[in-house]
């Protein structure tokens, strides 16, 4: 038995022999074409040769590498240096149909490539613009047209991928767009007002903020051109937490309407609007006008406020007494804004009681901040003065009892040496003692209300005339 490889020039041939009728041929290279002969021998004489050609299977390519590009995948492999092979067969099976298909591709040197086409499927998957973290979504079918993304941040500005997917393998170019969710609206304002600024307080919108944008004008016009004014404030803060947007130089006693947005990637939110009263100005100076004539009244002057400086409609005036916490027994009287006549009296009051006196102005229900004066009304007086008692030397005096409020009663006469003797008592009579025999006094009775440091006023003094009686002979003064 002989052979050797086809088209090989000065090839070797290998020869052996075998008394059997089978022989296996070893040590082949894989990939060759090779002349085999066979010839009987018997006593060193070799029959003539029948000759049979035959290929040995070339080796198996070994993949290198699997890519996927689109659409389908770039297969890159290498051949075994000792096999020579002519062509390479490339065979696919689609795994959901079962359809079989092959690619027959000449033999290159080197590498060679081949595409396989797969089934198409999708993947989401979305990240923040200042993220660089993707957040992926389940896969969807390919026969659905969209996926819902929840559960984003308001005021987040996101990059969304949309890519086609194939056996856990997606597509080198996705579709990319970009997406600002609006930014949550301002809620739950708390206008904190003043003369000439209101303070917008509200909970800090969850979300991105970047700022907002707060826009102002007044509702009344008062013939004046109606300006809207802008103001930008920077979003920073934490969720949560308080944010205080102040809006200064108002007029007093205007009511505004207030417009706020929040701003992210120039997105703005819904528009929040409230309106707010600036707080009404009291530029007047009060009089406090009472006498003791008139022990129950007591007149309030002022000067007017300015209207230039200040919006208001009324002027609100409260009395009420010193020792009423409650407050329920005020009195409350109002003048317009424009009456003429800049006074305002009170009747039918208790007399000698210390009053607590409250002035604004009002601007639709708006107060002004309030002035407060402090006064006590006179006393009421007493009507008649009696001696119950009279001696030489001592005389009991009684009044009747007043009505109203007062401390204590003050009586008044002049010694013979003509210095005024004052006494005071809080009961409704009073003994006066070492006086002179047979003398005339004029007493005078006043009721007080009040002492210094609390504001004291005194009532009008009412006078009695009385004798002390003649001394007893040999009595010893």
């Amino acid at each position: 038995i002989s052979y050797t490889e086809v088209g090989v020039l000065n090839g070797d041939t290998n020869t052996m022999v075998t008394d059997k009728t089978e022989h296996v041929l070893e040590s082949l290279l894989p990939g060759r074409n090779y002349s085999i002969s066979v010839q009987a021998v018997s006593n060193s004489v070799e029959s003539n040769a029948e000759i049979a050609y035959q290929a040995t299977r070339p080796s198996s390519p070994v993949i290198e590498d699997l890519k996927p590009i689109e659409y389908g995948l770039n297969i890159s492999w290498k051949s075994d240096v000792n096999s020579r092979q002519e062509k390479y067969e490339v065979i696919h099976l689609r795994n959901d149909s079962g359809k079989y298909q092959n690619i027959l591709l000449p033999f290159l040197s080197g590498k060679e490539r081949s595409l396989i086409l797969s089934m198409i499927t999708t993947s989401d998957r979305y990240r923040t613009e200042e993220e660089s973290r993707w957040y992926k979504l389940p896969p969807v079918k390919r026969t659905v047209t969209e996926a819902e993304v929840v559960d984003l941040t308001p005021g987040e500005k996101y990059t969304i991928q949309v890519n086609t997917v194939s056996f856990n393998v997606e597509s080198a170019r996705p579709l990319v767009l970009n997406h600002t969710v609006r930014p949550n609206p301002v809620t739950d304002i708390a206008p904190l007002v003043d003369s000439t600024n209101v303070t917008l307080e509200f909970p800090r919108p969850e979300g991105r903020i970047e700022y907002y944008i707060i826009n102002w004008s007044p509702l009344e016009s008062n013939g004046e051109e109606i300006v809207q004014r802008t103001r930008n404030m920077t979003g920073k803060g934490t969720e949560g937490g308080s944010v205080r947007a102040l809006v200064e130089d108002l007029m007093p006693g205007v009511k505004y309407q207030f417009d706020i947005r929040t701003v992210s990637y120039e997105l703005q939110s819904d528009v929040t609007t409230l309106s707010a009263r600036t707080m009404p100005l009291i530029l007047s100076e009060i009089l406090v006008v009472n006498n003791a004539h008139l022990t129950d009244t007591v007149t309030l002057r002022y000067t007017p406020t300015p209207q230039a400086s200040s919006r208001f409609d009324r002027y609100r005036f409260s009395l009420i007494g010193a020792g009423d916490a409650s407050g329920k027994g005020a009195l409350i009287k109002e003048k317009g804004a424009n009456e003429t006549e800049s006074k305002v009296t009170f009747n039918n009051l208790t007399p000698g009681r210390l009053y607590n006196i409250t002035v604004w102005t009002v601007a639709d229900r708006v107060l002004s901040q309030p002035l407060h004066r402090q006064d006590r009304l006179y006393p009421e007086h007493i009507t008649k003065i009696n001696a119950t008692q009279i001696t030489d030397t001592a005389i009991t005096l009684t009044w009747d009892k007043p009505p109203g409020e007062y401390n204590a009663f003050e009586v008044q006469y002049l010694n013979t040496e003509g210095i005024l003797i004052q006494n005071l008592t809080q009961e409704e009579t009073i003994t006066i003692n070492e006086l002179k025999p047979h003398r005339n006094y004029t007493f005078t009775v006043v009721v007080r209300s009040g002492m210094e440091a609390t504001i004291l006023r005194k009532s009008l003094p009412i006078s009695a005339v009385f004798i002390t009686q003649e001394s007893i002979p040999g009595k010893v003064g």
